[in-house]
């Protein structure tokens, strides 16, 4: 009997939140990163994605269309119509914080889809328990995250990496504790120098840059996902008040975080049927 290890390639998978959206005549959003979002086009028009350095795609009715996490994007719409739509946003990601997705804006047909998304707006509809309504939600969200991992090319994995899996798991899952070059070594059975050189050889740049990226990626998904405010958020993943948080995120974004979180919150505004979030 052949044993497979569920362990091997271990990953984290989470819906964030859900929104159904009905009119977005004329919306144009600004160059934006997100978490992994997730959009069904299921009439009315099509979504024009513009990336950094590609082309821009087209996602027109009966598509779903997917933005890996933190590709800088902006979308814009052509619809002569009320132009529906459901948006996912997910958390999915290696413990070691790998990307399973390519790092680029890609379509799925919505045939490969349908049943999944059937299940979503099931949940959205659903007036039963709240812990049975968030467990169809996350239910739902993995199905997704198996349909986008079984349909998408993912990036090859790297034997470095997995080396420091321990360290870059550990900043993945605790943003909010200090990063030390001795104690991430030694999570991985290596000196600090060595493991300082791994480090820098398979991610291009040192620990601290690397978990500070990390912790504004949490941010984002915070600021767009939930009401926190961002005292609590910057102390949540590791910054020392939302003053330390604004200015990284400004040398990062360009844009204060309270002023990313309003610019996507005009966003929805126009359209915006119903929200549901699952934190």
């Amino acid at each position: 009997m052949q044993h497979t290890d569920a362990t091997t390639h271990p990953c984290l998978c989470r819906l964030v939140c859900v929104e159904r959206a009905n009119r977005w005549n004329g919306l144009s959003t600004n160059w934006r990163t997100m978490p992994l979002t997730v959009v069904e086009v299921a009439e009315g028009g099509t979504w024009l994605v513009d990336q950094e350095n590609g082309p821009t795609l087209e996602a027109s009715s009966g598509t779903v269309l997917v933005v890996p996490a933190q590709v800088q994007h902006r979308l814009r719409v052509q619809c002569k119509k009320t132009m529906k739509t459901l948006w996912l946003y997910l958390e999915l990601r290696g413990t070691d914080g790998t990307e399973l997705l390519p790092q680029r804006p890609f379509l799925l047909p919505r045939s490969a889809s349908v049943a999944v998304l059937a299940n979503m707006e099931q949940a959205l509809m659903s007036s039963s328990d709240p812990l049975v309504r968030s467990l169809r939600f996350q239910t739902a969200g993995a199905e997704i995250a198996l349909q986008l991992l079984e349909k998408a090319e993912r990036p090859p994995v790297d034997p470095l990496r997995v080396r420091l899996q321990p360290a870059l798991q550990r900043i993945e899952e605790r943003p909010d504790l200090p990063v030390s070059c001795q104690g991430l070594a030694k999570l991985c059975n290596l000196s600090s120098s060595r493991f300082h050189a791994l480090f820098l050889a398979c991610l291009g740049r040192p620990p601290v840059t690397f978990a500070r990226e990390v912790r504004l990626r949490r941010v984002c998904s915070l600021l767009a996902t939930t009401a926190t405010p961002v005292e609590t958020i910057a102390l949540s993943c590791g910054f020392a008040g939302a003053p330390h948080l604004c200015r990284h995120f400004l040398t990062k974004y360009g844009i204060s975080p309270a002023a990313w979180r309003r610019s996507l919150q005009e966003e929805r505004a126009i359209g915006l049927e119903d929200r549901t979030a699952t934190d």
